[in-house]
């Protein structure tokens, strides 16, 4: 469980290394379900496929991410969009610009840093405003953007589907995430969503399925069936 008085956002990143396992989904079924608890909430998407984006945003995008971590002198409010639900915000990746961002910081040796300072600068702008921050990840566990996203974080939610490959992606960012812990002592696991659940193709319960790896607590399962419906608030 969460305890906050909310002098500061939350921040949480959603993250799992192998793609596909809906956490795109589960960020913002979550987000939804905390801005309908009347918690300000924010998602700001990470990801170069701007998928959040997509799905809540049906204006025209002008200012994103990219823009922010680009200029540390671009303003955040023009960068925020409201969404059809009330109390959820969305900052929008930029998809291609975010790309272009990347890649030219990539280039620097201080691109970990500026990422960092940039998302730490959302953080600051946000603060008395935002709830809830939930960080919607790229599908790879070395990327400068999920690494800033552990250092300014105060959890992580991972996201996992019963299949190997979804495991062993669970495996590297757990060992990524043992590695920023070292630079962001807060920084916590706060649980795991087993998602896409096949109940009549795998057998074992999940409980049995997550025995083999006693690091992650499982807070909830969702089939196939719910994958699109609502995540269970009480993750938090």
């Amino acid at each position: 469980m969460i305890k906050s008085d909310f002098n500061e956002p939350i921040l949480i990143t959603i993250t799992n290394q192998k793609g596909g396992v809906g956490k795109t989904t589960v960020t913002i079924n979550l987000a939804e379900q905390l801005a309908k608890q009347g918690y300000e909430t924010l998602i700001i998407d990470t990801d170069t496929q701007g998928n959040v984006s997509d799905r809540l945003l049906n204006e025209d995008i002008e200012e994103s991410l990219a823009n922010v971590l680009d200029d540390p002198k671009r303003s955040i409010s023009s960068t925020v969009y409201p969404t059809k639900y009330e109390s959820l915000f969305v900052l929008p990746s930029g998809k291609n610009d975010l790309s272009d961002v990347i890649t030219k910081v990539n280039r620097r040796c201080t691109g970990l840093r500026q990422l960092t300072e940039g998302l730490n600068r959302i953080k600051k702008d946000i603060s008395g405003d935002i709830h809830f921050v939930l960080i919607d990840t790229p599908p790879s566990h070395r990327s400068l953007l999920l690494r800033s996203a552990y250092a300014v974080s105060d959890y992580t939610l991972l996201v996992i589907e019963p299949e190997l490959s979804s495991l062993r992606g669970i495996l590297q960012n757990h060992e990524v995430f043992e590695e920023e812990q070292r630079y962001n002592s807060k920084l916590k696991l706060l649980g795991t969503v087993l998602n896409m659940v096949d109940r009549i193709k795998h057998l074992s319960s999940p409980a049995t399925f997550w025995q083999a790896n006693p690091l992650f607590r499982l807070h909830t399962c969702c089939t196939k069936r719910e994958e699109y419906k609502r995540v269970p608030a009480y993750l938090i």
